[in-house]
């Protein structure tokens, strides 16, 4: 290890780079300690930032953290509806995102953000359940754990992109590759950070190596363990080993410890989105989802090989469609093909399906596809009758299209099974029944997952009006 190179990050990254999160951090950590502390001396430290306080009031009007809606216009409001601790952890947060808006190297950060958001709230619910207390604290130090690694990738520079470039080789040993470009390991960073900026005792003792029986730490560790490991997938024999390390812990049967753990994976994207890092809750791993893609994945792909939005296109075949629907002059799959395209390109979309009941009314399986792999397509075949609970009868017994999340609220999401996750293969998209009259005849999934492009309200809106074109068109087919 190289201490004068450590030395000479710690200084600047202290007083040139991040000094609004040091000044932040250090005064998260007081008043940590500070039973005495006000809420004026934490709205004092927010609102000497004006960035800063925009972030924490945008996050403090999210359903998340206020699902109440009540309107949120001033900090000193935010401490009095939220809570001390609830904004307290918010304005560590909100700083650490402000710090990433400098990001040298974007896909290394949010990919360390999203470990940290995930390793945090899993944290924090285990100390919940374990009732340790110190929840707040545990899910900080959850967020700072790595903050070398985060600081770096913000701030390397050349240096960060020599490293990223030695990671990106195949079998590579990361600490070894740290240790030839840099001198020093990033672990190392992350514990002279936490030591200058003088975070959380609880942070301090688990880089010292102390307390290993205190239960705040095992949270931690069980948390951290938990999100390095699902970035694998959730089915491996690691996750399954942590799941039932985690019931011992939380004495709970692993059954409900899993249960738990889902969830907190569900709540971790919601919150990462709650501050504006849609793109760190996207890489947030989900069970049932294929596992994030590598940086060097990320990277490769552009986003001009998708479909832009495209009002013109929509205008076309929506007035194709009404032209058809007056003329009666149609065939069904000419009718599929011209409504996947028009969503497809129209709207801007990486994917499109259509999969169709089959006639005896048992399972619903794909048939045609823009966007789609043909064995994905293949796979898209699920076990299906009317009294099923999921979220396919759910768009049939709603009749109408649905934005599927995976955050709050997530009831919708909830609905589909572990296999249902894995054939559509994305956390957020679009769902729309197809219908004849009552008679339930299949759906329309669209998505952005492979550009990882967020889906928005204007894109759902021209989705549900392509479903009722599309409705429309069924019942007049078939008179």
């Amino acid at each position: 290890m190289s201490v004068r190179e450590i030395d000479e990050w710690v200084t600047r990254l202290s007083q040139e780079e991040m000094p609004i999160l040091t000044r932040t951090a250090n005064f998260i950590s007081s008043i940590i300690a500070r039973d005495s502390s006000s809420s004026t001396e934490l709205a004092r430290v927010i609102l000497q930032d004006t960035p800063l306080t925009a972030r924490v009031l945008r996050a403090a009007n999210t359903i998340v953290f206020n699902p109440g809606g009540r309107k949120i216009s001033t900090i000193s409001r935010a401490v009095l509806n939220l809570g001390f601790d609830t904004v307290r952890t918010l304005s560590l947060s909100a700083a650490l995102a402000e710090a990433l808006l400098k990001a040298s190297l974007v896909v290394q950060v949010h990919r360390e953000m999203a470990l940290a958001f995930h390793a945090a709230v899993q944290a924090r619910k285990f100390a919940s359940v374990r009732s340790v207390g110190s929840m707040e604290e545990v899910f900080i130090a959850g967020l700072l754990y790595r903050i070398g690694y985060i600081a770096f990738w913000c701030f390397g520079g050349e240096l960060a992109d020599r490293l990223d470039a030695a990671l990106r080789k195949p079998g590579v040993n990361p600490v070894k590759a740290q240790k030839e470009v840099l001198g020093f390991r990033l672990h190392e960073l992350s514990k002279r950070l936490v030591s200058e900026w003088k975070l959380s005792e609880l942070l301090q003792q688990s880089y010292r190596g102390e307390g290993t029986t205190d239960p705040r730490m095992q949270c931690l560790a069980l948390g951290y363990n938990l999100a390095m490991s699902t970035e694998s997938g959730w089915k491996t024999p690691e996750v399954r080993k942590l799941l039932e390390n985690a019931s011992r812990f939380l004495r709970i049967p692993v059954e409900e410890t899993t249960q738990i753990v889902y969830e907190n994976a569900l709540d971790a994207v919601a919150i990462a989105e709650a501050h504006g890092m849609n793109a760190c809750g996207r890489l947030i791993p989900l069970p049932g989802a294929e596992p994030p893609k590598s940086p060097g994945e990320i990277a490769a792909q552009s986003s001009g090989q998708y479909p832009e939005p495209d009002h013109l296109v929509q205008l076309d075949i929506l007035r194709e469609l009404s032209a058809m629907l007056t003329e009666r002059q149609m065939d069904l799959n000419m009718l599929f093909s011209i409504l996947l395209e028009g969503i497809y390109r129209g709207i801007g979309m990486d994917r499109v399906l259509l999969a169709l009941v089959a006639s005896d009314r048992g399972s619903l399986a794909g048939k045609h596809a823009l966007g789609w792999e043909k064995e994905a397509v293949d796979g898209f075949n699920f076990r299906w009758n009317p009294q099923m609970r999921s979220v396919f009868n759910y768009v049939f017994e709603n009749r109408k299209p649905v934005w599927v999340q995976n955050r709050r609220p997530a009831e919708v999401y909830r609905l589909l099974s572990e296999e249902e996750k894995a054939g559509i293969g994305a956390s957020s998209f679009f769902l729309m029944p197809l219908l004849i009259r009552d008679r339930a005849v299949g759906i329309i999934c669209a998505d952005r997952r492979l550009s990882g492009r967020e889906l928005d309200d204007e894109s759902f809106t021209s989705f549900s009006y392509f479903g009722q074109q599309g409705n429309r068109c069924l019942v007049a087919l078939t008179g």
